[in-house]
């Protein structure tokens, strides 16, 4: 039986994340190109499809994130620790939030996520692995 949890979604999030298509749009005004409206589509599609794809799943021991492009697995019994309640600007995010739950697997790898029910999530991780230890804050 699997069970998907939808991300937290922060608009402060939506609105960098938004902002460099409009940005490369506000050029046309200043120099009109064709090339300029399709690269700045082109970055708001991709943006899009991260906003409206991002999910995770937890599945038969498995853990699986999507984030538009971004796509991945995690054998729960490798998960050894997370963290809550984390702010951080390094290593693999397929999240919408400024703030993460940091997931510790296979000794040493790290993934940042964004569950907007973070405590189910974390419930049903530990369920199928109650080895895994969760820890506040930023560690």
């Amino acid at each position: 039986m699997s069970k998907a949890y939808a991300p937290r979604r922060d608009w402060r999030f939506a609105l960098v994340l938004f902002s460099a298509p409009l940005v490369c749009w506000s050029f046309m005004f200043i120099h009109p190109d064709v090339y300029l409206f399709g690269v700045g589509l082109a970055v708001f599609l991709l943006f899009a499809w991260i906003w409206l794809d991002t999910v995770y799943i937890i599945s038969d021991g498995t853990f699986f994130y999507r984030s538009g492009p971004l796509r991945g697995k995690v054998l729960i019994s490798t998960i050894s620790e997370i963290h809550t309640h984390v702010r951080s600007f390094s290593g693999l995010r397929p999240a919408l939030s400024f703030e993460y739950v940091r997931v510790c697997y296979n000794g040493g790898r790290e993934l940042f996520i964004a569950p907007r029910d973070e405590q189910a999530f974390i419930k049903e991780l530990r369920e199928q692995n109650p080895g895994i230890a969760v820890k506040a804050g930023a560690a």
